[in-house]
C-alpha cells in the first residue's frame, strides 16, 4: 500500500482510525462555558483558529440562551461561511 493510500485511509475512518474528538470536546466546551458564566455572571470571549473555531461555534450555538449572551465567539483561519 502507498504512503497516500493509508494516509487517506486514517484520514476518512477505518476502522483503526481515532474517533472523533468533537463527540468530546464539543459537550465539554458546553458544560465548562456553561457553569462558569452562571457561577461567576461574567462574560467570555472564546477563540478558535481552523477546526478549533468549527467546534467553538458548535459549543457556543449550544449553550442555553442566557448563557450565549454572555458568550462573544472569535474565529480566524475558519472554514466556516455565513449562509
Amino acid at each position: 500500500m502507498r504512503d497516500g493510500v493509508a494516509l487517506e485511509l486514517l484520514v476518512h475512518g477505518a476502522p483503526f482510525a481515532p474517533p472523533c474528538c468533537a463527540e468530546r470536546a464539543v459537550p465539554d466546551l458546553v458544560r465548562r462555558m456553561h457553569t462558569w458564566t452562571e457561577r461567576t455572571g461574567g462574560r467570555l470571549v472564546i477563540s478558535g483558529h481552523s477546526q478549533g473555531s468549527v467546534l467553538s461555534a458548535a459549543a457556543v450555538w449550544q449553550l442555553p440562551a442566557g448563557s450565549r449572551g454572555r458568550v462573544a465567539l472569535l474565529t480566524c483561519g475558519s472554514p466556516l461561511e455565513l449562509f
